[in-house]
């Protein structure tokens, strides 16, 4: 039966949901922590697909970037909404909002791609990474 492993399924999507999570945090944490020694300061970045909206910008205050990723609503209603930002990541991203959290892992090449080219330096900091990605591929 189709629903005799439905537990099993909700707890490993809970899981991914987690690591998906995760690894948003950690893909922005890490471009963004290269950046910390740049001089050359970039007031406001956008990059975007047909899916997906990234705003990066410097927050003179916090002398930091602070990103957000806003992405296409629900039901088919236009406009966009903000599903990723610091605060949005620690304080409203419930347990109820799951196609947010895959919409945003889904993009996150585009804040990537767009960073890489708005600091083409970064591709040196990042790709001892991207070697070491090599050694244990992920599993099919």
């Amino acid at each position: 039966m189709a629903n005799e492993n439905i537990a099993q399924q909700l707890v490993q999507g809970s899981k991914n949901i987690d690591r998906m999570k995760a690894e948003i945090w950690m893909v922005v944490q890490m471009i963004l922590g290269f950046l910390k020694d740049y001089t050359d300061v970039k007031m406001k970045m956008e990059f975007e697909n047909d899916n997906s909206s990234w705003h990066v910008r410097y927050s003179r205050g916090k002398y930091c970037y602070m990103v957000e990723c806003w992405v296409r609503p629900f039901l088919g209603s236009t406009g966009w909404r903000t599903a990723f930002s610091p605060l949005v990541f620690r304080v409203n991203w419930s347990v109820y909002d799951f196609e947010s959290v895959e919409k945003v892992y889904d993009n996150l090449h585009v804040f990537v791609e767009g960073m890489l080219r708005e600091f083409p330096e970064l591709k040196q900091k990042i790709a001892p990474i991207l070697k070491a990605s090599q050694k244990f591929p992920p599993a099919q």
